[in-house]
């Protein structure tokens, strides 16, 4: 036991309340990751039909650029990695690697405005 720890302990030296405030947390963070799992299965069965493969393949550099530009920043500094990332590995399970120029570029001036203290573009 920590000396900075004056909860008190059951027969197995735990702290009743403490492991059930963990357990809460630590629930509703898996409950949350599964909610939105669902929410990126939802509406990936619900892309639209008529979705011409041609124009989605030329224009998926374009638009994931814009995503990234409007909607990254928006998030906590510390998930806009795993968003940009998530994004990336989405776009990759539609099929062999292409070049994302404008992608990485957006990327690019994000991270680097971040490193300037939340200057430059955002």
């Amino acid at each position: 036991m920590s000396m900075d720890c004056f909860c008190e302990r059951d027969d197995d030296a735990r702290c009743p309340s403490c492991r059930e405030k963990l357990y809460g947390f630590i629930t509703g963070f898996f409950v949350l990751i599964r909610e939105f799992m669902d929410r990126i299965s939802e509406i990936t069965a619900n892309k639209p039909k008529d979705l011409c493969n041609a124009c989605t393949k030329e224009d998926m550099d374009y638009v994931l650029a814009k995503v990234v530009r409007e909607l990254v920043p928006k998030a906590p500094p510390p998930m806009r990695e795993h968003l940009f990332q998530g994004l990336i590995a989405q776009v990759s399970s539609y099929g062999p690697g292409k070049a994302l120029p404008l992608t990485m570029k957006a990327w690019a001036d994000i991270s680097a405005a971040e490193m300037d203290g939340g200057h430059g573009i955002l």
